[in-house]
């Protein structure tokens, strides 16, 4: 794994420990009559958190999308410009195709 994927794995693990902290220490601190002034900061705190994570989580299944689909592509090994994989020959420069390699 790439160290950009590394560093999003670890950002949403602190954010998943953080979620849990607040979860267990600023939502309970008792009746809602009792509510203390740090209680409506926790909780937009928590949403923004929450808010975070799902943008996170959107922007990480797209960009892996898009990496899958550019990992099948094939490329010529003489101009390596993007083909399909069942051309015998690159249009851009006539190179037969049977080196192929994966990008």
């Amino acid at each position: 794994m790439k160290i950009a994927g590394w560093l999003t794995a670890m950002a949403f693990v602190i954010v998943g420990i953080l979620l849990l902290y607040l979860a267990g220490t600023g939502m309970n601190q008792g009746a809602m009559m009792n509510m203390t002034p740090v209680m409506p900061i926790t909780m937009i705190f928590t949403m923004l958190m929450l808010a975070l994570f799902v943008i996170t989580l959107v922007v990480g299944l797209v960009a892996g999308g898009m990496s899958l689909v550019r990992s099948r592509e094939v490329t010529c090994q003489k101009c390596h410009s993007r083909i399909k994989s069942n051309w015998n020959a690159c249009p851009y420069c006539g190179d037969p195709l049977e080196n192929r390699k994966i990008i």
